[in-house]
């Protein structure tokens, strides 16, 4: 109960201590004798340790997902901060979680953002190979920093040097085939028609899809396609999965709207990783 207190109604922890409330606290527990003493220290220790489970938590919910992931920073109280959230689909609906709001005192240069973002993303037991999209907004240092993350997404100025090491590859394994007997291009052959036979499927697909009537604009585009699931379930992955991706900063705003309310005038001193810790367990009270 103390701790919602704080975390929750944004109330000072110095509460906790003032003598009226000590008071409170003292006749509540003469009624239960295995009650605990509780203090700014004892609320201290315990938020830690509340947010680290649902940290877990969350890491077992994104384990091996497509994610999306949100980078923004902002001042408060004349600290500059860094929030990172996630979002992705899962069971046919569109999940935003919030990572971490951490304090920067460094310059936000792209390998900095780099490094920062990629601390976090471990935390949680994310691997960069699972990032699709990477929503910024249009600042170099955080262009640079989409860059150097290198995850499962390209930008225009990576298109070159992705052209280029296919050729390398595929230069390579011209090279090799002609070292190779005719058993070896017999399985190269019996590939490309394959992938021709996919290529014609795919434009099955896509010519059936076209057909359909312009859908109206009170429909819920993912119970449209989580209905296709049983007829075109590999369109319906990839529509979901795009549909997935963040079309706006609105879950990163409301992210430093949260900030605001805990770091107030009033607790204006709270230290970088407490204010962390409180952000957390106020998104995922839920989870508690």
């Amino acid at each position: 109960m103390c701790m919602q207190l704080v975390i929750v109604y944004g109330r000072p922890l110095a509460l906790i201590n003032d003598p009226p409330f000590q008071a409170i606290l003292h006749l509540a527990a003469s009624s239960s004798p295995r009650s605990k003493e509780i203090n700014i220290k004892s609320i201290k220790t315990m938020i830690p340790t509340v947010a680290y489970d649902i940290k877990l938590k969350i890491a077992a919910e994104v384990r091996n997902k497509l994610i999306c992931i949100k980078v923004d920073s902002a001042t408060c109280q004349d600290r500059r901060f860094l929030g990172i959230n996630i979002q992705y689909i899962q069971n046919h609906q569109i999940f935003v979680r919030n990572l971490s709001v951490s304090e920067i005192n460094e310059r936000q240069t792209g390998d900095f953002l780099k490094e920062k973002v990629l601390e976090v993303l471990n935390d949680f037991l994310i691997s960069k190979e699972q990032i699709y999209v990477c929503d910024t907004d249009n600042g170099s240092n955080m262009k640079k920093m989409t860059k150097l993350i290198e995850g499962n997404y390209c930008s225009e100025d990576l298109i070159t040097s992705m052209d280029t090491t296919d050729d390398t590859l595929q230069s390579n394994i011209i090279i090799e085939n002609e070292s190779d007997d005719e058993e070896s291009f017999d399985n190269e052959n019996e590939i490309y028609e394959q992938s021709a036979d996919n290529d014609d499927l795919g434009h099955v697909l896509f010519d059936e899809l076209r057909r359909i009537l312009r859908l109206s604009l009170d429909t819920d585009i993912i119970s449209y396609w989580s209905n296709k699931s049983t007829t075109h379930l590999d369109i319906t992955l990839v529509a979901l999965t795009v549909l997935a991706s963040p079309a706006t900063q609105v879950s990163g705003e409301r992210l430093f709207s949260s900030l605001k309310f805990i770091l107030s005038p009033l607790r204006s001193n709270l230290s970088s990783i407490l204010v962390q810790n409180i952000l957390f367990i106020r998104w995922y009270k839920d989870l508690i």
